[in-house]
């Protein structure tokens, strides 16, 4: 799947930051499967393996550059990732294969301010969505406002068409890279438009 000798070696690896529309949408253009990782962190962490062709598109009010920590995540030459330092309703509209959301806030989950209007805007009606959510249980919001959040996205994924999907062929390329999760988490897996 993947060899060493072909990828980017390092901890870190180099994003274009905030890259304007025509740029991006050229990286959308030369890319085949795509994944928006909403709330990437002020440092932004990459949780998942890019293949050739990947673009991996982080989007974050904090994130100030575009070093991204990639830790031990393999990553192809001919991937792309994109920093945006804004929220999900503010970045380029794109219609991206995977959205992932990892341990965001769950106050702000249960405030509407996740899973909300803005996110919906980046779901195509006719294209295969997944959605990877990983919510934290060490924080005090997790001990505060986990149910209520839960509850919350369970909600919003059916309004939306989601469907579990924990045997999800994209979880193969996650593996938490977090600053903010801690050792245990709930890590749920929905898609929608599904052709399987």
């Amino acid at each position: 799947m993947f060899r060493d000798t072909e990828g980017r070696t390092g901890p870190y690896i180099q994003a274009n930051f905030n890259p304007d529309s025509q740029h991006f949408g050229e990286m959308l253009r030369r890319s085949s499967f795509s994944i928006l990782d909403v709330g990437c962190g002020e440092k932004p962490r990459l949780s998942w393996a890019l293949s050739a062709g990947d673009l991996w598109v982080g989007c974050d009010p904090a994130a100030t550059n575009g070093i991204v920590i990639k830790g031990e995540r393999p990553v192809r030459q001919s991937a792309g990732l994109v920093v945006f330092p804004y929220t999900a309703d503010e970045i380029p509209l794109f219609k991206p294969d995977v959205i992932s959301v990892i341990a965001p806030n769950q106050e702000d989950i249960v405030k509407g301010r996740v899973f909300n209007d803005g996110l919906e805007k980046l779901l195509d009606p006719g294209k295969e969505q997944t959605m990877v959510v990983l919510l934290d249980t060490r924080t005090h919001e997790s001990q505060t406002f986990q149910e209520e959040a839960k509850h919350f996205i369970s909600r919003w994924r059916r309004e939306n068409g989601f469907k579990p999907d924990a045997e999800n062929p994209v979880l193969d390329k996650f593996r938490l890279n977090s600053a903010d999760a801690g050792a245990k988490n709930i890590r749920f897996c929905y898609i929608r438009n599904s052709s399987r």
